[in-house]
């Protein structure tokens, strides 16, 4: 669901995010209103993900997948960026993972960009699972957990829901999404994630 709860938080998803349009572009206010170019790394050497582009293979063979971008704040001043997209194919007996992550955490300055290793999609919820592949600080090859709710589309439903992101308690890899653990979960302030489909044991959307 897209909610636009805090409209001052725009420029930093479009600055992350591009949010889901196609704007190269975004305005920056200013006694001249200046044109600023739109932010193009994450990392040095690592685009920003926009989790709504086209998918060049589509929905071919998909049988489950959760994408999704947006802010949300812990506390006045705390804002968290996110996005990340992970679908699972019909390949193999546990079928195929694919998808990528990036968060930052704008108090500390801490980013994180990783490859996602797991999904498990349940009803609105998904739990995604990933290992940490760059960032700003020594985090390399760390493995992360986090759980989103999709709550629907347009403004009249609730905000989406993400949790904070959590080191599993088992390993990485599917298991650790299997557990399904019981992160606790912030309303989105603005942005909007997608939950689709259903993976073996879980019930479908």
């Amino acid at each position: 669901m897209r909610a636009m709860r805090h409209s001052a938080t725009l420029v930093c998803v479009a600055a992350l995010l591009a949010c889901d349009r196609g704007a190269d572009r975004i305005m920056a206010p200013g006694p001249s209103h200046d044109i600023l170019p739109l932010v193009t790394e994450f990392l040095p050497g690592i685009p920003v993900l926009d989790p709504f582009a086209p998918d060049p293979e589509g929905d071919n063979g998909v049988i489950a997948s959760a994408r999704g971008g947006g802010n949300y704040f812990l506390a006045p001043g705390a804002l968290r960026t996110f996005a990340f997209t992970a679908k699972m194919k019909a390949d193999g007996a546990d079928g195929t993972i694919q998808g990528q992550f990036q968060f930052e955490d704008h108090l500390t300055g801490v980013k994180e960009h990783g490859t996602v290793t797991c999904l498990v999609v349940d009803g609105k919820n998904a739990w995604i699972g990933g290992i940490v592949t760059n960032s700003n600080i020594p985090l390399n090859a760390t493995a992360r957990i986090w759980r989103v709710v999709d709550n629907g589309e347009g403004s009249t439903f609730p905000p989406d829901e993400i949790s904070l992101l959590d080191l599993p308690a088992l390993p990485p890899g599917d298991q650790g999404c299997q557990a399904r653990p019981d992160l606790p979960t912030h309303s989105v302030d603005e942005g909007n994630i997608q939950v689709k489909g259903a993976t073996p044991g879980g019930e479908p959307v």
